[in-house]
């Protein structure tokens, strides 16, 4: 009697020698090629096919746009540029504006803007989150949305997005002036 293991390795051996079969059968080494390459990217597309793409996996949202086509209520002041890339992290700038009706404030360690990334339901959703606003938050919000593309929330303390603007938040932000 045979354990289960070696019922399966028997199994997958039959089936390999079938198609090895069905290989030589198709005749000369050029179209044995073909075949066998037409039948892995089958198996690769259905493989493919099966996985879940988590927000992790997913690009971030594309960072530099052209602000003045959006219509923003309130355009941009300064020109913003990252010194930092990967952090998208720019130099708090000498003043803060005081036309705007609503403020965002730097962090105290590291003077950087307080835009977040999470990743929510295992890691199939990714949230961007904007801390440490005051002010007049609609209006914030209004803006925010026009830059997004995307409905904003307001949430206590902070404002949340769907998608990965991480970098766009904070291009916009630092060209404000924040």
């Amino acid at each position: 009697m045979f354990r289960s293991g070696a019922r399966k390795a028997g199994a997958t051996t039959a089936r390999l020698s079938a198609v090895g079969a069905r290989l030589e059968a198709v005749g000369a080494l050029g179209r044995i090629e073909t075949v066998a390459v037409r039948w892995l990217s089958i198996a690769r597309a259905r493989a493919k096919s099966r996985y879940v793409v988590h927000g992790a996996q997913k690009p971030p949202e594309e960072s530099e746009i052209d602000f003045g086509a959006l219509g923003l209520k309130y355009p941009l002041t300064h020109k913003p540029e990252y010194l930092i890339k990967r952090t998208a992290w720019t130099p708090p700038p000498p003043s803060q504006p005081t036309t705007l009706p609503f403020a965002v404030d730097r962090t105290t360690v590291g003077s950087s803007l307080p835009v977040y990334t999470d990743y929510k339901a295992g890691g199939t959703k990714v949230v961007t989150i904007l801390r440490r606003c005051r002010g007049d938050i609609d209006e914030l919000k209004g803006d925010m949305e026009k830059v997004v593309g995307k409905p904003v929330t307001i949430r206590p303390g902070k404002l949340v997005v769907d998608g990965n603007f991480h970098g766009r938040l904070k291009l916009w932000l630092s060209g404000l002036g924040f």
